[in-house]
């Protein structure tokens, strides 16, 4: 029987999937001028600004990549990103997009 090959491991031990957390963002960057940041990067394929209430920008989001690997070369090649003169800290998601796309759908099933 063969298994498929398990994602590798962050130093905290959390498995690498295909996403990346940006964070320290200036809350006055815009959604336009993100996607041209990441749409600069090979496998790029969305991304979630994470905001208040409000709807404002919290100043972190998530990018999503087609694969590990594309997700692994992104944040190689971010290493000293800035953006509006701010470091962004570069990180591993903890959960791939379809994780976090079955937890919004069971949320919305019980009606959170």
């Amino acid at each position: 029987m063969l298994k498929r090959p398990r994602p590798p491991c962050t130093p905290r031990g959390y498995r690498v999937h295909g996403g990346l957390g940006l964070f320290n963002i200036p809350f006055t960057t815009s959604a336009t001028e993100l996607e041209a940041l990441l749409g600069q990067y090979p496998g790029y394929q969305e991304m979630k600004m994470v905001s208040f209430p409000d709807g404002s920008f919290k100043g972190y989001l998530f990018a999503y990549f087609d694969s590990t690997a594309s997700a692994t070369a992104a944040k190689e090649m971010m290493m000293g990103l800035t953006i509006g003169g701010q470091s962004v800290d570069v990180k591993y998601a903890r959960q791939s997009s379809d994780e976090r796309d079955a937890k919004a759908a069971a949320k919305a099933a019980m009606g959170f």
